[in-house]
């Protein structure tokens, strides 16, 4: 399958809420911010923001978009997140519930 024919969803309404994303997620993540192009969520979001919004459907998976995103949630947690300082993961667990939302 080319580029071409891989499917793509636009996980954000907006440029800035994909901006806030990035902000709350890949400046502060091990893999992204600091280390360019070290995750591939990282950089697709990135030719995102500047094309036409789109990722690889597989990407918008990984990413959360999927699960919480296309209206459900602003601003969700990357599953794939590290903290930069500590190395610890989001608690997607508890964000599931301060939502109301079901594994």
């Amino acid at each position: 399958m080319s580029d071409t024919d891989t499917p793509t969803v636009r996980p954000f309404s907006c440029g800035s809420q994909g901006s806030d994303w990035m902000s709350a997620n890949c400046e502060r993540c091990q893999k992204g911010g600091e280390s360019a192009g070290a995750c591939d969520i990282d950089v697709a979001h990135g030719k995102a923001y500047w094309g036409d919004g789109k990722v690889p459907q597989a990407i918008a998976d990984r990413m959360g978009a999927t699960e919480f995103g296309h209206g459900r949630c602003y601003n969700w947690p990357c599953p794939e997140f590290r903290d930069v300082t500590t190395g610890e993961p989001h608690d997607i667990d508890e964000f599931r519930s301060r939502k109301g939302l079901k594994p």
